[in-house]
């Protein structure tokens, strides 16, 4: 059987960086196509819930200033604060604020 003499092109430490080359480029490639999508999905989320635009301290007071006169109202969906819960899609603004709760 006769064995082939490998030239320097064909050596297996140049095929693999031949192979390692290309995974680097294309993994640059899908991390700058990553970044992209980031930027779109923080966009669509503005669109989606434009109340997570506002600072906390503004969502706070709007919140605060829906909620009904009395002192312990019963909490019903339709009203606030339960109905604010529809809006914020970040409920955690609501739960973390003690006057809201």
């Amino acid at each position: 059987m006769a064995t082939k003499s490998l030239t320097h092109a064909e050596t297996p430490a140049s095929d693999a960086a031949v192979a390692l080359r290309e995974l680097d480029a294309s993994s640059s490639s899908q991390l700058t196509q990553l970044t992209e999508l980031e930027g779109v999905l923080q966009e669509l989320e503005k669109r989606i819930d434009p109340v997570s635009n506002l600072p906390l301290e503004v969502t706070t007071a709007i919140l605060i200033l829906c909620l009904p006169k009395s002192s312990f109202p019963a909490p019903v969906a339709s009203s606030a604060p339960m109905l604010l819960r529809n809006v914020c899609t970040s409920s955690l603004i609501i739960l973390d604020v003690p006057d809201l709760i």
